[in-house]
Formats: C-alpha cells, sequence, structure tokens
C-alpha cells in the first residue's frame, strides 16, 4: 500500500530578508492584520522552519505566522564561522521581529533551543521570589535527654522553601551555561566556560545565603551509618550542589535513548525520593530512624507524586514503539528535580545509589570520550551504553526492561537506608 506524502492544508510562501549581513530564509503563512499580533515559531535544533507546517494546519484560526530558517540551517545563509553563540541568535531575532512587527507585541512560540530564551525570564523571577522572606516553623522539641536531638538539629534546614526554589535557580544556571555556548563546533570556548561556572556558584550561593546559618546544615551524609556526617563548609556544599544536580540533569538525558528507558527509572527514584521526604519532614519518624528532620520536607511528597504520576501517563505513550518523545528539555528538568530533591533531604549518595543506571551511562560517555582522545580506540561499541548492548545483539525491549530491572534493586537497596543506619 503506498502512502502519499502530507499535503499541508495552509500554503505558506518564502521570503530572504537581509539580516546583519546574512541572507535570512523566513516562510511566512497567512498576512498581516492591523491589531493582531503575529504568531513567530521559533524552531529548535537541527531543524528548520518549514516543521511547523503540521502545527500551522492544526490552528483553529487564521494568523500571521512568521518562522525563519535559524543561521545555519534550512535555506538561511551559511556564515563563515564555524561556531554560532547563543547572542548571535538573540540578535537575529531582533532584527527579525523588527523587520515584521516594529514596535508591535508578538506571540513566541519556541522548540527546544527557543525554550531557553523562556528559561532566562524564568531565572529571573525566581531570584527575585528570593529576595522575600520566608518563614518556616520552628522545629519541634525532641524528647530530652535523647541522643537523636543533636542530630536533628545539626541538619536541620529552616527555610526549606528558599532552599528549594534556590536550588532551582542552580539547576536553571547550567541551562545558562548552554545558553552562551557556542552552538556549532566541538569545542566550549573559555569564556562560556567562566560563565557556566560563574553562575552556578552564584546559585549555589544563593542556597547557602537563604538557608540556616549554623556550619553543620552543610554537612555531607553517609547511608548505612548513624552519626557519621562530614562538615563540608561553604565552598565544599556549593560545589558539591552544583555537581548533584547538574551531574543527575545531564545524567537522565544521556538515558534517555530509548523509548521509556529514561522515565521509569526517573519515576521509581522520585517516588522512593518521596518516601525520604516524607520521614524528613516527619519529627516522629526522623528521631525514630535517625533522620536529619527538615521542617516542610514531606511536602516534597506532593512534588515526587506528581512526578511520579506524571511520568507513568508520559510511559503509557512512551512505550514501545513510542508515540511521544521526552526531549533534552524535558529529560533535563526531571533530572534537576531529581537533584534538588535530593539535595533538600540531604540524601545524595541515596540518589547515587538508586540512580545507578543513570550514573553507569553517564561513565559510559565520559570513558568513551577519553579513551579514544587518549588513546584511539572505543571501550564500548557505542556510547551511551544503551546503544552497546543494542550493538551487542539485544532488542531495544530487552534494554529497556532489564535497565528498569537493575533501577528497581537499586531503589530497594536504597530505601532499606531508612532502616539499616
Amino acid at each position: 500500500m503506498m502512502v502519499g506524502m502530507y499535503q499541508p492544508r495552509r500554503n505558506s510562501r518564502s521570503e530572504f530578508v537581509p539580516i546583519r549581513n546574512l541572507s535570512y530564509h523566513v516562510r511566512l503563512w497567512g498576512k498581516p492584520v492591523p491589531g493582531r499580533a503575529p504568531l513567530v515559531m521559533v524552531h529548535g535544533w537541527m531543524d528548520v522552519g518549514a516543521s511547523w507546517q503540521f502545527v500551522v494546519d492544526a490552528l483553529a484560526d487564521d494568523h500571521f505566522i512568521v518562522a525563519p530558517d535559524w543561521r545555519g540551517f534550512g535555506l538561511t545563509e551559511v556564515p563563515g564561522a564555524d561556531n554560532y553563540w547563543f547572542p548571535d541568535y538573540l540578535a537575529d531575532l531582533d532584527f527579525l521581529l523588527d523587520h515584521y512587527a516594529p514596535g508591535q507585541a508578538i506571540d513566541l512560540v519556541g522548540h527546544r533551543m527557543t525554550f531557553l530564551l523562556l528559561g532566562c525570564s524564568a531565572a529571573i523571577g525566581i531570584a527575585l521570589m528570593l529576595l522575600r522572606p520566608i518563614r518556616m516553623p520552628p522545629h519541634p522539641a525532641s524528647t530530652a535527654g535523647h541522643d537523636h536531638k543533636r542530630v536533628g538539629d545539626l541538619f536541620r534546614i529552616r527555610s526549606l522553601r528558599r532552599a528549594f526554589v534556590a536550588s532551582a535557580v542552580l539547576s536553571m544556571a547550567w541551562d545558562l551555561f548552554t545558553f552562551v555556548t557556542p552552538i556549532h563546533g566541538t569545542r566550549l570556548g573559555l569564556s562560556a566556560s567562566m560563565i557556566g561556572l560563574i553562575l552556578g556558584c552564584f546559585g549555589a550561593a544563593i542556597f547557602l545565603a537563604y538557608s540556616t546559618s549554623l556550619p553543620a546544615q552543610t554537612a555531607f551524609i553517609v547511608p548505612f551509618f548513624k552519626q557519621v556526617a562530614y562538615p563540608l563548609g561553604a565552598i565544599g556544599f556549593v560545589v558539591m550542589t552544583y555537581c548533584v544536580i547538574v551531574g543527575t540533569s545531564n545524567a537522565v538525558n544521556l538515558t534517555d535513548g530509548l523509548d521509556g528507558l529514561a522515565i521509569m527509572p526517573t519515576v521509581m527514584i522520585g517516588s522512593a525520593l518521596g518516601v525520604f521526604a516524607y520521614v524528613a519532614g516527619n519529627a516522629v519518624f526522623a528521631k525514630y530512624l535517625v533522620f536529619p528532620y527538615i521542617p516542610g520536607a514531606g511536602e516534597l511528597t506532593v512534588i515526587c507524586g506528581a512526578l511520579a504520576g506524571a511520568g507513568l501517563a508520559f510511559l503509557w505513550f512512551n512505550a514501545y514503539p513510542a508515540e511521544v518523545f521526552m526531549g533534552d528539555v524535558g529529560a533535563l528538568a526531571l533530572g534537576a528535580a531529581l537533584g534538588t530533591i535530593a539535595v533538600i533531604v540531604r540524601q545524595e549518595i541515596v540518589l547515587f545509589i538508586m540512580g545507578g543506571v543513570f550514573v553507569v551511562e553517564t561513565l559510559s560517555v565520559m570513558l568513551q570520550v577519553a579513551s579514544y582522545k587518549l588513546t584511539g580506540k572505543r571501550i564500548f561499541r557505542m556510547a551511551p551504553l544503551h546503544h552497546h548492548y543494542e550493538l551487542k545483539g539485544w532488542k531495544e525491549n530487552q534494554v529497556v526492561v532489564r535497565f528498569w530491572i537493575i533501577t528497581m534493586m537499586l531503589v530497594l537497596v536504597g530505601l532499606s537506608t531508612l532502616k539499616l543506619r
């Protein structure tokens, strides 16, 4: 049976606009309507403006739609440079809007790469939220003479909401790091690396500034041991928090390569972290299990439950063969959420254990790149690791389900730290 090509319902036209010494290709639908904001649709990485045709055809009303091809993509002229920076894209968009909608409000739709533009606005909004003081209820008195009282007070975080929001700023710092990174090419510029590091440390500094003043609250908890905790200090805690959130975010993104592979481990780990959050936020359970009591941490159980429920609903359509896909934005956000919750409930090592699949996937990429650059040889047939097993003859479903089983076992090991302390 022959299947014909997709037939557009609404015809488009092409224009070439001179923008910053480049001939920019722009695809247009409809005609400008006085008093009505034009709809500007900007494609993502490795895409073209024409890909919005399906969305345009699905719109109920007619709009004047502007969809450019970014520099280096589609029919837009390719600059002489071999890498482009996000400020270049921003400047191109600014000139484009001045050409088609001078002095007008617009409706802007962005996909993937362009979504980071909205991330900058969100980061600024979060930073402004942090300027408002937020009070948390005091720590309830523990039983007099009980050894757990000192442990609970040691790790108490009063401003949980501020800590959570500040951690979100920290994860946003990684997005901003990619925001100033060259888009084409294989090498990051030094200035981009420095800016990303400064922004990450700035987010961590906000976390510290809006936490309680006790130095012990930056201690590093070791699971399976009741009284072992290492004080990291301000600088150590900044580095650790940055690595946990950024590392988890990118680890989930690297794992998201097969249908359902990343989302189910995320659901299981998020559900387990919900248990830890509930225990940490309950004074009775925290004292009984020798956990640091964190007022308000139980509220994170709602977030973990929502994450798990939404993840299962997503898996219904993402299971092989997938009908919908997560993409970089979803994977990075889910990873950052897991890392942030783990930092708040002081269970970074437990996250490392439960997310063993994410860790191994990331290590496989690091080892593969390092080995190839140093020796010219590859350790794995392909990285990340799930592609290695595919090339060894495993079917996609086998890889996914076996990685789920491994994650399930690791989550049970992580949950065992609740009692085995």
